[in-house]
């Protein structure tokens, strides 16, 4: 008899071109986030909430919706942060995600390649794991995996800490050191029949 730790498959998420291109309202939003998760292995179920989209918008992950309803990349930042936050914390989530948006040009972009790095990582998480389950048994197999999850949760929540970090150094020793004069524009004597002023040089 198989193994039923090993039965589980890598999950596919959606495509760009597969989400819902329409406003749609909290309830389906709810909806197709549970529809598209539901073969992510270890999602709690429902993944999302009304009561968590609503303090995703307070602490400005997600956008408020307009007229009480969301739009595709509403929805494709939701599935997002449902994924990323089963291991970092939501500070963590708004970086990368805030992140992303400068390293692409298009929602379409960074939802594609965010989808296609999930399900790479996932793929390759579990080949490795497979051959644990099998050298060492399912429950030490379990213990490794959430050791390393729970590793790499922290380097990534470390390098967005001090990238934020670097940041607000940069900008508070830009604002805080010496300020350059600035070129004064002086008059220029008047020659006769002139009566321009060009600025210094």
């Amino acid at each position: 008899m198989p193994d039923s730790s090993l039965l589980f498959k890598a999950p596919v998420i959606p495509r760009w071109r597969e989400l819902p291109d329409l406003y749609i309202y909290m309830d389906q939003l709810l909806s197709l986030t549970s529809r598209y998760l539901e073969d992510v292995p270890g999602m709690e179920k429902p993944p999302v909430t009304s009561s968590m989209v609503n303090n995703y918008v307070k602490a400005g992950i997600l956008p408020a919706p307009k007229n009480k309803k969301y739009d595709r990349s509403q929805l494709s930042l939701v599935l997002q942060i449902c994924i990323l936050k089963n291991t970092l914390p939501l500070n963590t989530v708004k970086s990368l995600l805030d992140e992303a948006k400068q390293l692409y040009a298009t929602d379409e972009e960074v939802h594609d390649r965010f989808a296609e790095e999930y399900e790479a990582a996932f793929r390759e998480t579990l080949v490795r794991t497979k051959s644990l389950v099998r050298d060492t048994g399912a429950s030490s197999a379990a213990l490794t995996a959430a050791l390393k999850a729970c590793s790499e949760g922290l380097i990534a929540s470390e390098l967005m800490r001090t990238k934020d970090a670097g940041a607000s150094s940069d900008t508070g020793s830009g604002s805080s050191g010496a300020v350059k004069d600035k070129p004064k524009k002086t008059k220029k004597k008047k020659a006769s029949g002139d009566a321009s002023e060009t600025p210094a040089t």
